[in-house]
């Protein structure tokens, strides 16, 4: 099956960006979305052992800055997987 998109991180970014966030918060939340759908089943193997791709993503900015819109965005997306029971990001 062919990509749909050539970067979901970079599409998801695009298209909330007008949403009334800053485009670097919806990049991150982008990013967020992907780390938590990805959970602990996908590694890495090097020389030391097994790598997981935790990350822990904090948007700091000013009151009223969009960083809750931007996570909001990503809250929708991440229920779409396996409904509000499913993937879970901290807000």
């Amino acid at each position: 099956m062919p990509r749909r998109l050539a970067s979901w991180i970079q599409s998801f970014a695009e298209e909330t960006a007008g949403k009334g966030s800053p485009p670097i918060f919806c990049l991150w939340s982008g990013i967020a979305v992907v780390a938590a759908a990805l959970e602990r089943k996908v590694w890495l193997t090097n020389r030391k052992g097994i790598l997981h791709p935790n990350q822990y993503i904090l948007l700091v900015g000013p009151p009223g800055g969009g960083k809750t819109l931007a996570i909001g965005n990503g809250l929708n997306y991440m229920e779409t997987l396996n409904g509000p029971n499913g993937h879970k990001i901290a807000s």
